[in-house]
């Protein structure tokens, strides 16, 4: 796995402003490699209804963790979600039917829109999906979309894009939460050092995803969650998959 190279931190700029800013970006890409419109296209509406749907989930409240039960966890290896029951906003299910009407039109076609008929049926139960999705729990979704003949990997990926905006709204608020508390209680160290500190594994210490890549900037490797979009340092400069120790390996894993 190549690192990536991020030598500024830019603050991520409110939604107007950052839209703007992307669809900059992907009419220069389409500009240069026409073959890619397809997928720009279905990427631009995709985080088009995930910008939207952050409205869906910003009064959802946090789950009443203190420090000392997080830091537990982690000493167990659990992450910090595993195991919490997370009511599903209502209005974050609306934004199922139109990720599946997104993938139909980008090549999933009936099969997509056979899954979107069904959660508009309630015979996939929307909260159901979007909890399992959550809670990680692949298992589950793969069970149930072969029993009802669906792909699973189809069902996994809406119900995916269709939670994380919750699990990005839970992540960040419960790091800010966390290190607030503990610094409040007279704990020098944040909980970004305490991630540091105490979570040396591959997956997300927040919602257990694998991380998308790695970062390397002001001089430490950060790994980037595929799912909830959290930065962690682990302690030790080991591959995440296989903890083997990397260390002078020309930043490459």
């Amino acid at each position: 796995m190549e690192i990536i190279q991020y030598w500024a931190r830019v603050p991520t700029p409110p939604i107007d402003p950052l839209w703007h800013r992307a669809t900059a970006l992907w009419a220069g890409i389409t500009a240069h490699l026409p073959d890619l419109a397809p997928a720009v296209a279905l990427q631009q509406r995709l985080v088009r209804l995930t910008l939207d749907a952050t409205s869906a989930v910003a009064d959802t409240p946090l789950p009443a963790l203190e420090p000392a039960s997080i830091l537990g966890k982690w000493q167990k290896g659990l992450p910090l979600l595993r195991n919490e029951v997370i009511p599903i906003p209502p209005r974050l299910k609306d934004i199922l039917q139109p990720i599946c009407n997104a993938l139909a039109d980008a090549g999933a076609g009936d099969s997509a829109l056979h899954i979107g008929a069904a959660i508009a049926a309630h015979s996939i139960d929307a909260d159901s999906l979007l909890g399992v999705s959550l809670a990680r729990n692949q298992k589950a979704i793969r069970t149930s979309a072969l029993h009802m003949g669906f792909s699973p990997d189809l069902v996994w990926l809406i119900g995916e894009l269709g939670s994380a905006p919750l699990a990005y709204h839970l992540s960040a608020g419960l790091k800010a939460s966390t290190t607030t508390a503990m610094r409040d209680a007279g704990d020098v160290r944040s909980a970004d050092l305490q991630v540091g500190d105490r979570w040396d594994r591959g997956y997300c210490p927040f919602c257990g995803s694998w991380p998308a890549f790695i970062e390397a900037h002001g001089g430490r490797r950060a790994l980037r969650c595929s799912y909830c979009a959290l930065e962690w340092a682990p302690a030790s400069n080991s591959c995440v998959y296989c903890g083997n120790d990397v260390s002078g390996q020309d930043g490459q894993q």
